[in-house]
C-alpha cells in the first residue's frame, strides 16, 4: 500500500452494545469501532466516486 509513517497517533471511537458477565467476571463483549473516519483522514482510504 505504501502508507507513509506521519509518527501521528490514531483516533478510534467506539462503543460498548452489550456486556455479559457471570460470576463477577465479564464473559462476553459487543462493540464497534469506527475506523472508516481515521482512515479517511489518514489518506489510507478515499471517498468512492460514482
Amino acid at each position: 500500500m505504501n502508507i507513509v509513517p506521519t509518527g501521528k497517533k490514531p483516533v478510534l471511537f467506539g462503543v460498548c452494545i452489550d456486556d455479559k458477565a457471570g460470576n463477577g467476571k465479564i464473559t462476553g463483549h459487543t462493540g464497534a469501532v469506527n475506523t472508516f473516519e481515521t482512515f479517511m483522514a489518514a489518506g489510507i482510504i478515499r471517498p468512492h466516486n460514482t
